[in-house]
């Protein structure tokens, strides 16, 4: 006779599966740090093969890919080989969207900031800052190897997002588009490519906008397109039909973000849009899959940045401080939404 567990030990065990979720998450960072997805590849390896070729001791090895199997991560198989699934593929340096640099980044620094999450939570300061000494763009100036890794994470994470942006927002119409924050310029140059018409601004910090320009004169927009290098906060380039911001506002606080807001405001024309890219948490928030995703990368923002994720009040409260009205507000995929926004004429309707 097989004896009913009680509620409260099922939650008790569930509670477990949380707590204990940290060692999944070291343990796929070790297999990335070791480079097993790319050296599986599409291929299946006898354990002695891959200690051989990551230089990782047998034993501890074949307990981590064990461990990892019921996770979906590899296979095991009747002759002692282990290969890669397709989850355990987005391992890889060459998979679509690869999750290769985010874990190498979780490995890293990142990961051992969140180690420090209750010191963020006792002193509002973001433990990376408290950790490390500095901010964390700060920080990767003073690390290229990091910074790389965190720049193609950046990249992948667009390729989960692009279609989506692409098939959800209409760009016609707006000859200028200021890409404030941009990065290495893969949005932008996948909105240039896509619509022939418009130009492109890229305002980014000068240490991440080179990047930017070689990726533009590949692409053959080079003539399409100005690089705009400097502090966002303090000016934008003026006039633009559409400032754009893909996950730059969690990644700051209240005040940061209305200063960012502050510039926007003016640097835009009555006729300019505001293009906000970003997670939007729910004023209630749910215990879905994409919920749990959005609470996730809020704790991220604010133990690394000292950001979050906001709901749509929140957003709203933001941008109407700082002279601006939401348009629309339209999902992408999962709860990343495109916030369209417009300047408030001086002493005209609207929230302020």
């Amino acid at each position: 006779m097989i004896e009913q567990v009680s509620d409260e030990i099922e939650l008790a065990v569930e509670m477990r599966r949380l707590l204990y979720g940290q060692l999944v998450s070291r343990a796929i960072c070790a297999v990335a740090a070791l480079d097993i997805p790319n050296i599986l590849g599409g291929e299946r390896y006898s354990v002695e093969e891959l200690a051989l070729k990551s230089g990782a001791d047998r034993r501890s090895l074949l307990q981590l890919l064990r461990a990892l199997v019921p996770f979906g991560v590899f296979v095991g198989h009747d002759d002692g080989t282990y290969g890669l699934t397709p989850l355990g593929g987005t391992l890889r340096g060459d998979a679509e969207a690869s999750a290769l640099p985010t874990a190498m980044l979780v490995q890293d620094e990142v990961g051992r900031a969140w180690n420090d999450l209750l010191a963020t939570i006792r002193s509002g300061e973001p433990s990376f800052r408290t950790l490390y000494g500095a901010d964390f763009f700060a920080h990767l100036d003073t690390r290229p190897e990091l910074h790389d890794t965190f720049h193609k994470s950046q990249q992948h994470g667009l390729e989960m997002d692009l279609g989506g942006i692409l098939r959800a927002i209409d760009f016609t119409g707006s000859e200028v588009i200021v890409d404030v924050g941009g990065g290495d310029g893969a949005l932008l140059e996948a909105v240039l490519t896509r619509h022939p018409g418009p130009r492109g601004v890229l305002v980014d910090l000068p240490g991440v906008i080179a990047a930017a320009g070689r990726r533009f004169a590949d692409a053959g927009l080079a003539g399409r397109t100005e690089l705009c290098a400097g502090d966002f906060y303090a000016a934008l380039p003026p006039g633009g039909d559409l400032y754009l911001m893909r996950q730059i506002t969690h990644d700051l606080d209240d005040a940061r973000c209305g200063a960012l807001l502050d510039s926007c405001r003016r640097a835009v024309t009555p006729e300019s849009r505001l293009l906000i890219l970003d997670l939007m948490a729910d004023d209630l928030p749910s215990t879905d899959a994409e919920a749990r995703m959005t609470a996730i990368m809020s704790l991220y923002m604010m133990s690394i940045f000292g950001g979050r994720e906001r709901t749509r009040a929140e957003f709203e409260h933001l941008l109407a401080g700082a002279g601006f009205a939401v348009e629309s507000v339209t999902r992408l995929n999962g709860q990343m939404t495109a916030i369209a926004a417009r300047p408030v004429p001086a002493g005209g309707e609207g929230p302020r």
